[in-house]
């Protein structure tokens, strides 16, 4: 039998703070494995399957904690939705080589992290850390068929390694350094990636893209776009030689035939991280430094460049669309080979990255609130013949309740035509950071707000989007999205009508979880 760590105690107590927010941002060690959960509603016969997300659980050992919510170890969570009705919950740290020498010592083991510690590491842990790269794994989780109907797991950040781990039993299994096929310069060396892998249509191959760091003066970066056979199957696509450091790119977008990869104002100084130890304080914001997009033919290989105008920066993509012309060609995508339109979800400043998500800003209701940042989702316009990219502002409301990021879709209209999109909302009241509410846009029509999902003192994180296997329609399925309830510190999983954006059944847990980023549904694997 499971006994919650929590008991009786207050939220105050267990997170700091009366409104349970922090827990989001607080350490929890506990780990369980399929612990039933009981749902107070009848759920869907057809929600079988299991949901998987990645995100944070440990924030200090010893006396040594981490500064920015990014370096916090990972620790996976899942829900099973069984055929006879039973869910089951588990939740477990990834197995790191980070997180293993963490843990036998009582401090922080010297790998690369995105901040510095509190107290930060010495001259010699900076080298190590530096030597060592990054080892936590904890943006997300993806999936990878494999012959004869099995599946395999990666825990993902936004470098090249990744671990696999076990879908069932979240057992981290081993670490992966992919070898891309076609050989590796050894004047390079490979570094950055997506954590948000794109599937390439028509097949069961994924698509990411690899940074490819010069060691040498007398050499170019590089840009990969990469086909994905398997968790540790690479092969080269396209490849671009880039003379100045690679912008920060978290992910990218797939059309029917191509992909598309936009660089950001934000441009880490690689020599400044070797010299420091972290990236945090290597970052170079340059807002007249305008996007560029990279845009390769995924079949033949063929590439494109395309400066843009402006500057945007772009954490998440959404999804990519075109605009129905006539009623016959409302989901051919791809049937004007020079046209894109591409959904991104866009700031006009990093501070929510290098400011906002610093533990002692979270954790600070005052500091918090003091960056009141709007995400707006803008659509680009690309067109490949002129090469030319209009964006165009797809927040209906000057008000920052009409922000929206993490989002989600319904996966089966990735790559074509689509209408919603769904994601977290902070700031909802328009004055909390913690305010945060799960909305519906309608992209059809100008991103208008067509649903909300707010339940003050409950915090949510990021949807994802089941569709009803019979449904005809493209909002016809269910969210399901994590809440911590602020009051008593406990999260519940909300199994939520995606048409309505109201709940229809949820269960608690039998802890908190800290904050997750990233996570898929699969279903009928459990």
């Amino acid at each position: 039998m499971v006994t919650s760590v929590l008991g009786d105690n207050r939220a105050s107590e267990v997170c700091g703070d009366e409104s349970g927010f922090n827990c989001l941002y607080q350490s929890n060690q506990q780990e369980y494995e399929d612990v039933p959960v009981h749902f107070d509603n009848p759920l869907p016969s057809w929600l079988t399957g299991t949901l998987i997300r990645n995100g944070l659980g440990l924030f200090e050992r010893g006396r040594q904690s981490v500064t920015h919510v990014f370096d916090g170890l990972a620790k996976l969570s899942s829900w099973k939705f069984l055929p006879n009705g039973t869910s089951l919950f588990s939740t477990r740290f990834v197995r790191s080589d980070f997180y293993t020498e963490t843990m036998s010592r009582n401090h922080l083991a010297s790998y690369l992290l995105f901040n510095q510690p509190d107290p930060p590491f010495s001259y010699y842990q900076k080298k190590l850390a530096v030597r060592r790269g990054i080892d936590n794994m904890n943006i997300n989780i993806y999936d990878f068929p494999k012959k004869h109907g099995d599946t395999l797991f990666a825990a993902l950040s936004d470098y090249w390694n990744v671990y696999q781990v076990s879908g069932k039993n979240l057992h981290t299994q081993h670490l992966i350094k992919p070898k891309l096929s076609g050989g590796k310069s050894s004047s390079t060396s490979d570094l950055l990636s997506s954590s948000h892998p794109l599937p390439e249509p028509g097949t069961t191959n994924r698509l990411t893209y690899l940074v490819r760091q010069k060691t040498s003066s007398f050499v170019p970066n590089k840009l990969s776009l990469v086909r994905m056979s398997s968790v540790s199957g690479r092969s080269l696509i396209a490849e671009w030689k880039i003379r100045e450091s690679v912008p920060y790119m978290h992910s990218f977008s797939v059309t029917q035939t191509k992909a598309i990869m936009m660089t950001s104002p934000m441009v880490p100084d690689n020599d400044c991280v070797s010299r420091q130890g972290s990236t945090l304080s290597c970052i170079n914001w340059n807002p007249n430094k305008h996007s560029i997009l990279y845009i390769a033919n995924i079949k033949t290989g063929e590439k494109k460049e395309i400066t843009m105008t402006s500057s945007i920066l772009a954490f998440h993509h959404i999804n990519q669309g075109r605009l129905a012309r006539t009623a016959t060609d409302i989901n051919a995508y791809d049937l004007n080979k020079n046209e894109i339109i591409m959904d991104v979800v866009s700031y006009d400043s990093p501070l929510i990255f290098t400011r906002t998500l610093l533990t002692a800003v979270i954790r600070s209701e005052r500091q918090r609130n003091l960056v009141n940042i709007k995400p707006k989702v803008r659509r680009i316009h690309i067109n490949l013949s002129r090469k030319t990219a209009d964006v165009e502002d797809m927040s209906t409301t000057n008000d920052v309740t009409d922000g929206l990021d993490m989002p989600a879709i319904n996966e089966q209209y990735r790559s074509q035509h689509y209408c919603y999109a769904y994601g977290m909302n902070n700031f909802a009241d328009g004055n909390s950071y913690s305010s945060s509410a799960i909305i519906k846009k309608d992209m059809c029509n100008g991103g208008t707000v067509v649903g909300k999902l707010l339940i003050p003192s409950h915090y949510p994180v990021e949807p994802a989007f089941v569709p009803n296997p019979q449904g005809t329609q493209e909002d016809d399925g269910v969210l399901l999205v994590p809440f911590l309830r602020g009051e008593d510190a406990v999260t519940y999983l909300s199994v939520v009508d995606a048409k309505t954006m109201s709940i229809i059944s949820k269960a608690d847990m039998p802890d908190y979880i800290p904050f997750s980023l990233h996570g898929k549904f699969i279903k009928d694997f459990f």
